[in-house]
């Protein structure tokens, strides 16, 4: 073999590797996207009808309807009482709206740091947060946390801002 003969096949195999290389460094942007967009997928879209779909899921049932965002100071702590607060109360189901829209990894990642147990995530969807609250409810005006607790009767009590414990205990006693 020549000297020529081996510099044509190195130049082959070069090539060979590059499109290996350059399939490889492909298939790993592919999976990262793709575990983006499931993390992103664990949110249900929040649109306009959604409250009303979730009072029938959850029809003669007691459920916490909490709303935060990534911008909110207190919506961790929130989320971490209100999460504690159901594990002692499996009676009671948690749901949880981010209000932020098109943040979707950023609260994917955030929801998933604070170990809430299992509950439906929801995200408004769309672009008009606006719109979405005033649908969720006309007197709200965007304050969070705000959060929403519905007796098995659907008796809501509407609190802007952190319920405390002692007002969530007495509310999970006044349930039947």
């Amino acid at each position: 073999m020549s000297m020529r003969d081996l510099t044509a096949l190195c130049g082959l195999a070069a090539r060979g590797m590059a499109r290996e290389i350059a399939l490889i460094g492909l298939l790993m942007v592919a999976s990262v996207v793709a575990s983006r967009w499931a993390m992103a997928a664990d949110f249900q879209p929040w649109q306009g009808e959604s409250r009303r779909a979730l009072e029938q899921q959850y029809a003669r049932k007691p459920f916490i309807l909490a709303l935060w965002s990534l911008d909110c100071a207190y919506c961790a702590e929130d989320l971490r009482t209100l999460g504690a607060w159901v594990r002692q109360h499996p009676h009671v189901t948690l749901v949880t709206v981010n209000t932020d829209i098109g943040q979707a990894t950023e609260a994917a990642a955030f929801m998933d740091g604070l170990a809430l147990p299992a509950h439906a995530r929801w995200q408004f969807a769309g672009n008009d947060a606006d719109r979405l609250r005033y649908q969720l409810d006309p007197a709200w005006y965007g304050e969070l946390p705000r959060t929403y607790f519905y007796d098995a009767r659907h008796q809501v009590q509407a609190i802007s801002g952190r319920p405390a414990k002692d007002w969530l205990d007495n509310w999970g006693r006044s349930l039947p």
